[in-house]
């Protein structure tokens, strides 16, 4: 039931990504749900096996889908997943809420860079402030949505409540 439940949601983020997203362009950016879903499952998921299949299967279908370098987003991508996932315990007095949001938006403005600069060939400050902060504002925001549906449908923590007779 797990493996179907991360089939339909990697199903959706891509309908999505497709139908909807691909039309939207803030300041020359089109977001991409593929990065803040696989920084959010690298966050939540607890084997590194299952991680690599999400973020690769993820790489694999957004290189095809971002009109950018195929070999260059599936790797970032897919490196990215492993990465989040390595770093998911440091530090350890932040929560995983804030960790996906910071992430997410480090992560996005850095992919946005190295597009930028394959396509250019030098990075600009127009370019940081007109392509790069949006973009990575704007998968920041999508984690707001991923996040809690996430943690709803797949990663939900079976915690058993206690009543006061069971302490005694």
């Amino acid at each position: 039931m797990r493996n179907f439940k991360i089939g339909v949601w990697i199903f959706c983020i891509f309908l999505i990504q497709t139908v909807v997203l691909s039309g939207i362009h803030v300041y020359d950016a089109v977001p991409s749900l593929a990065l803040p879903f696989v920084v959010c499952v690298a966050l939540m998921e607890e084997d590194v096996i299952t991680t690599a299949v999400i973020s690769g299967i993820c790489a694999l279908i957004a290189g095809a889908f971002t009109g950018h370098s195929y070999i260059v987003t599936a790797l970032y991508i897919f490196y990215a997943g492993m990465l989040i996932f390595a770093l998911k315990s440091k530090p350890r007095y932040i929560g995983r809420t804030v960790k996906a949001f910071t992430r997410t938006f480090v992560l996005s403005g850095i992919m946005e860079t190295i597009f930028r600069f394959i396509d250019a060939g030098t990075v600009t400050t127009d370019m940081l402030l007109y392509s790069t902060i949006p973009f990575a504002v704007i998968n920041t925001l999508f984690v707001i949505l991923i996040y809690p549906l996430l943690t709803c449908t797949m990663y939900k923590e079976d915690k058993e409540k206690l009543l006061i007779g069971d302490l005694l």
